[in-house]
């Protein structure tokens, strides 16, 4: 008689919290429907492409796409809007990349390339390396590492 009332028990206190995930489901489903249906966020994301098109961490672009987000964000009826502060690292661009490829016969191929930060430094020298050329991911697979 115990175990029946104590399971009995148990269940009551169990259920409720099956039935709060299932809330929390439909109503994450319905903010996943409602993003997908709504271009709010499609025509932010325009603007904010257009307004600051080069966005990496502690550059000018970068404040100007806070400063824009922080704006919109106000004037949505959010309860709460503010910023904190946070320290990154801002990246300098040390000049223009270079890359090429020589193929043996002392002709330099160019790349097009750019660095992004928080790499480190290319050698002076460069880096000298065979190229394996492959002529798909399977192959590539295939070479392990």
């Amino acid at each position: 008689m115990y175990r029946f009332f104590f399971t009995i028990l148990v269940l009551a206190i169990i259920q409720p919290s099956f039935s709060q995930e299932k809330n929390d489901s439909i109503f994450i489903r319905g903010l996943y429907n409602e993003a997908l249906d709504s271009y709010v966020a499609y025509n932010q994301l325009i603007q904010l492409c257009t307004i600051a098109p080069g966005r990496l961490a502690g550059t000018d672009e970068c404040a100007v796409a806070q400063e824009f987000m922080y704006d919109e964000m106000k004037k949505m009826p959010f309860d709460t809007v503010y910023r904190q502060p946070v320290w990154v690292r801002k990246w300098l661009q040390n000049g223009e990349e270079t890359a090429y490829f020589d193929m043996g016969d002392g002709d330099k191929h160019y790349l097009a390339v750019d660095a992004l930060g928080g790499s480190i430094a290319t050698p002076e020298d460069g880096i000298e390396a065979e190229i394996v050329v492959v002529q798909s991911m399977d192959e590539l697979a295939t070479l392990g590492r």
